[in-house]
């Protein structure tokens, strides 16, 4: 009666999943993404809601570019300052979209962050599951995300959302050693904004003592020329601006010191001291690829606003995980080295 009852049950259970439309679909994901994340489909449903959730927040909080801001940019119009106007790629995507679908800029420029920082959420979603279990890295994802309102100040951005996905498939393609995808993230990036320079400083960081000098040299030319590039190019091709603001900010920043350490303080808040804990037995990849972090900070303090924490949320990628070994190393972190071990539950070995 038991196998009978058994095999009813089973009949039972395929009818139900032929009826269900859904099902179908989740097959699809998990025949096709399965090797990166089991459970894809309900995990992208809800990074997507959040990034709906956190650009709505953003126009609210902020408003996104306004259809004058977008055309002055689009139009290379003289009043268009430096250096947003160095910094394409996010304008000619909402172009590309507010053409395409007949919407406003200021909706195309919603949609484009939107589907960005979707993107980039998976990616480190994927990042994050090289060392930890998929519902650690899920609940990091989701404090990523808590986080970002926080970075939603007076000043609208729009390019801040590609240059989280930028980063994100940077230090995952470095992480990986996939090299040769680090030639379109780097040049692509870069026509956005200018700090993907710190993406070829950490390749840098993390090989140096590792592939041969020659080697090495010679894709950190490739990757810097990939840099050069766009950067150099793209200011020989519109030529000289003015400033929307002042261009060094170190006077600034020194005259308000207490908010240029209390902001990106508080951004990351006791993440800054759980990266640190254990900070040798750590992933050799973390460790090295956070070594970007002083300058990151050095470069700023002198050039950009330092109440400005937006600047700061591609560091996510590095603290977060550096923090969660800190947070679970009974469970995740060994007393040996990290980047030889088997991997552990969930993961993909170092």
């Amino acid at each position: 009666m038991a196998s009978k009852k058994t095999g009813h049950e089973a009949r039972t259970a395929r009818r139900a999943e032929r009826s269900n439309p859904l099902q179908g679909l989740y097959d699809l994901f998990d025949a096709r993404l399965g090797k990166l994340e089991p459970k894809w489909l309900p995990l992208s449903l809800v990074y997507l809601a959040m990034s709906l959730i956190t650009n709505y927040a953003n126009y609210k909080a902020t408003g996104m570019p306004t259809e004058e801001w977008h055309e002055n940019l689009w139009n290379l119009a003289p009043s268009a300052g430096a250096p947003n106007v160095y910094r394409m790629f996010s304008v000619v995507a909402a172009e590309a979209v507010h053409v395409a679908l007949h919407i406003s800029p200021t909706a195309a420029y919603m949609l484009n962050g939107t589907l960005f920082v979707f993107l980039a959420m998976c990616v480190f979603h994927v990042f994050l599951k090289k060392w930890f279990s998929s519902e650690l890295s899920f609940a990091a994802v989701l404090f990523t995300f808590a986080a970002l309102p926080l970075t939603y100040g007076h000043i609208t951005q729009p390019w801040d959302q590609f240059t989280l996905l930028t980063f994100a498939l940077g230090f995952l393609a470095i992480r990986d050693r996939k090299d040769a995808w680090l030639v379109p993230i780097i040049l692509v990036g870069t026509f956005n904004r200018e700090t993907t320079i710190f993406l070829v400083l950490a390749y840098f960081l993390c090989r140096f003592d590792e592939d041969p000098k020659g080697r090495l040299l010679a894709y950190c030319v490739v990757y810097g020329l990939c840099w050069a590039g766009p950067y150099l190019g793209i200011r020989e091709y519109i030529g000289p601006r003015d400033y929307y603001t002042d261009y060094w900010m170190v006077e600034k920043n020194v005259t308000e010191w207490y908010y240029s350490i209390a902001f990106p303080a508080l951004l990351f808040g006791i993440f800054w001291i759980l990266a640190l804990m254990d900070i040798r037995k750590k992933p050799k990849f973390l460790v090295r690829s956070a070594m970007i972090i002083p300058p990151f900070f050095i470069l700023h303090f002198f050039m950009a606003n330092m109440m400005e924490v937006r600047l700061f949320t591609t560091l996510f990628f590095l603290m977060v995980p550096l923090a969660l070994f800190s947070l679970f190393k009974e469970k995740y972190l060994k007393a040996d080295r990290p980047d030889t071990g088997k991997a552990r539950a969930g993961a993909e070995e170092e």
